[in-house]
């Protein structure tokens, strides 16, 4: 995750922690909290090996992040996504294309909420007054190769893995 100090932080990983409940999932370990670049999550990905944490994922607080946890574990030896799936957030054109394999990323959806906050700027500087209460704008996961299911001899190490923690 970012900082300890940032609520930010503490909302993905309350999000995160809600979505793995409803689908019979935890964390293997607690969240690793540091700065929002690169290199804290190089850091990161070398305190899960170190500490020989068993993970088959990897849920990084925004893109940046991802990217240093992707290219360590490669570095290490792992593969991504055959032994461990890696996703970031923010949707950040820019890190999840370069990044390889393409990083998968839950959008946030930030040109809308830029929009949505300038309206309701727009209204109150014209004496409309907002309407109480919070606006939400829905995410969404867009699914790329840092987590998909490998093909061929891999594909059949996974189902057996998969299978192994029935």
């Amino acid at each position: 995750l970012g900082p300890a100090n940032e609520d930010a932080a503490h909302q993905k990983e309350s999000v995160t922690r809600a979505i793995l409940q409803a689908n019979g999932l935890d964390l293997v370990a607690p969240p690793l909290c540091g700065q929002w670049d690169e290199e804290w999550g190089r850091q990161a990905a070398r305190q899960l090996v170190h500490d020989e944490v068993h993970f088959d994922a990897v849920i990084c607080g925004n893109d940046v992040l991802a990217r240093g946890v992707c290219s360590t574990l490669q570095g290490l030896g792992m593969s991504v996504p055959g032994d461990v799936a890696i996703v970031g957030f923010d949707n950040w054109g820019l890190m999840v294309e370069a990044n390889r394999p393409r990083l998968t990323s839950v959008d946030l959806r930030l040109p809308e909420v830029g929009r949505v906050a300038a309206q309701k700027l727009i209204d109150a500087i014209e004496g409309r007054p907002p309407a109480p209460g919070t606006t939400y704008i829905e995410s969404r996961l867009v699914a790329r190769e840092s987590t998909a299911l490998p093909t061929g001899a891999d594909r059949e190490v996974v189902r057996r893995r998969l299978a192994a923690r029935d």
